[in-house]
């Protein structure tokens, strides 16, 4: 005899399921909140690439490429972008990890972080190039350089908290 699950219980499962998309919507959010601080503003780390890539990696199944596609586009209306840049750059993250991910699955820290690093280095490169396309001229690289640096550096907290948050909240899903 199967036991039925309740209302409750079917709601708090579909929560934990909605975290990977809402804690990546959370981070969109946390990278336009104002800090304050003087020329911060454009070398904030682009958190929801790591997101994008972590969740790709480990939980893809509550990370689909249509998730990934409405984060991107929230992402660039929130930042000011061209509405539908960071959308492209975060499904090819999401289309290139999926491929790898055999590769990726159990392998040490560093091999992890040397594959986030040129796979969002790819992705930011390839944003950079339409963003030179879309304004007809050469746009610098150096911010976006800088802000791929510090997201790079960002990389090992941000994965150690979803690490952990994939521990404690979705190991029943």
């Amino acid at each position: 005899m199967t036991v039925k699950p309740t209302l409750w219980s079917r709601m708090e499962t579909a929560s934990r399921r909605m975290t990977p998309i809402g804690l990546t919507v959370l981070a969109s959010l946390l990278t336009v909140v104002p800090a304050h601080v003087p020329g911060l503003q454009p070398v904030v780390p682009i958190l929801p690439i790591i997101m994008v890539f972590h969740w790709s990696l480990y939980r893809p199944d509550l990370m689909p490429a249509a998730a990934v596609f409405v984060v991107g586009m929230l992402y660039d209306a929130l930042i000011g972008a061209p509405i539908g840049l960071h959308a492209v750059v975060f499904v090819a993250v999401h289309a290139v990890v999926d491929t790898q991910r055999r590769f990726f699955v159990n392998k040490p820290f560093g091999i992890i972080w040397l594959g986030f690093a040129v796979v969002s280095a790819g992705g930011l490169g390839g944003s950079w190039l339409l963003v030179c396309i879309w304004n007809e001229q050469f746009v610098s690289p150096n911010a976006l350089m800088f802000q791929y640096l510090v997201t790079l550096g960002c990389f090992a907290f941000v994965f150690r908290l979803l690490f952990g948050w994939q521990r404690l909240v979705l190991r029943q899903t």
